[in-house]
């Protein structure tokens, strides 16, 4: 015999679709059952809450850097902005932005390829010379002119004080000479001896190479070069 109805179980309602007695008991049962193990205990719950509270902090930890790191990419893209429309307007205007680049030194370093003339420079304790008002004309070997020099050769020269000096003074001649301006001849370094300038195939001193146009700074000029200039005697 099949009946419908809501019986009670365990204190429960259950409502049955048409079942035997014995089916719908068992039925019962099992509901009961699965009602009283699917409970989650409080420790379950607080563990729960817990990393859902860590997975939280951490997004906003994440998302909070994001927001930083875009706020500085944003500011310095404007600021690189701002300079540049400074310094085209400053151009049309006919007005160097000379006074804008820093010294001799705050220029390499700034540029980022004379981190070993930077060093040899410190070392040779000739900050102040490139600090001066000059003008000045330094015809810098970068830090790829130097990987030419063997590495025995180059530790020891850099750990000799006064022949880093002797050599340092001799890349630096005490007047600007832009690359536009050069004249071919020689040209009397702050070593003493001269250099050879030559304008046939490009711009050359001692038959080296000039790079690019020149690094204006608020001091003098930088002409890069790809070889270390040695000094005769």
């Amino acid at each position: 015999m099949f009946v419908v109805g809501i019986i009670k179980y365990d204190t429960k309602p259950c409502l049955m679709a048409p079942v035997s007695a014995f089916a719908r008991t068992r039925s019962c049962e099992r509901l009961n059952s699965l009602r009283a193990t699917d409970q989650p205990s409080l420790m379950e719950l607080a563990w729960t809450i817990d990393a859902i509270l860590k997975l939280a902090k951490l997004v906003s930890v994440i998302f909070l850097n994001t927001l930083i790191v875009i706020f500085h990419i944003n500011f310095w893209r404007d600021v690189m902005k701002q300079k540049i429309l400074i310094a085209s307007l400053l151009a049309t205007m006919g007005i160097s932005t000379s006074a804008m680049a820093g010294n001799l030194l705050e220029t390499m370093s700034d540029d980022g390829g004379f981190k070993t003339l930077l060093s040899a420079i410190k070392t040779a304790g000739m900050e102040d010379t490139f600090k001066a008002a000059g003008p000045m004309t330094l015809f810098a070997p970068t830090d790829l002119a130097f990987t030419n020099i063997p590495k025995a050769k180059l530790d020891a020269l850099l750990a000799d004080k006064a022949a880093l000096k002797k050599l340092i003074t001799y890349f630096v001649v005490p007047s600007k000479i832009s690359k536009e301006d050069v004249d071919a001849g020689k040209v009397k370094t702050l070593e003493g001896e001269d250099l050879s300038l030559s304008i046939k195939e490009g711009v050359k001193v001692n038959n080296v190479s000039v790079i690019g146009q020149g690094i204006n700074a608020d001091n003098g000029v930088i002409h890069a070069v790809n070889t270390v200039l040695m000094p005769k005697s």
